[in-house]
């Protein structure tokens, strides 16, 4: 029980300080946009871009196709117990440069609400990789080749 409220409170501490400090953050942008004369915040410097950029990080939308792709993968070659739809039908063209054999026929669908579920939209996703990321044996290294990839 003790142990419950001493990390509460050490949670609640750091939150406090990073208030603080975003606090202290905003004033001190705000105090510099008076003291050059201008009200305008640059808003390129900080930006949440900028610092994707800087750390190197992936945006949001790449992160997730990665992540819909990853697990796709592993459904696939059954490393997950996720259950494939009978519509998960692979395509049966012979290998070419466009074509590849772990690709799978489109799943189409007339409610907007199932096209967006997991299966038909990562099933497009899929078919737009090359032929050397679906190659990959492991999941490691079709995790670097995604990376490589994108």
């Amino acid at each position: 029980m003790r142990d419950d409220f001493g990390k509460f409170f050490a949670i609640a501490r750091r939150t406090v300080r990073l208030n603080f400090l975003l606090f202290l953050n905003n004033r001190s942008s705000s105090i510099r946009g008076i003291l050059l004369g201008s009200r305008q915040r640059n808003r390129e410097q900080g930006t949440v871009t900028q610092l994707l950029a800087d750390l190197k990080w992936d945006s949001l939308q790449v992160r997730r196709e990665k992540a819909r792709l990853l697990m796709f993968y592993k459904a696939t070659h059954g490393l997950v117990d996720i259950p494939l739809p009978d519509t998960l039908i692979p395509l049966s063209v012979r290998n070419t440069r466009q074509y590849h054999p772990k690709r799978f026929y489109p799943m189409f669908s007339n409610t907007k609400s199932y096209k967006g579920t997991f299966f038909p939209s990562t099933v497009a996703m899929w078919n737009s990789l090359p032929p050397s990321v679906l190659d990959k044996p492991n999941i490691s290294q079709f995790r670097q080749a995604l990376d490589h990839f994108y």
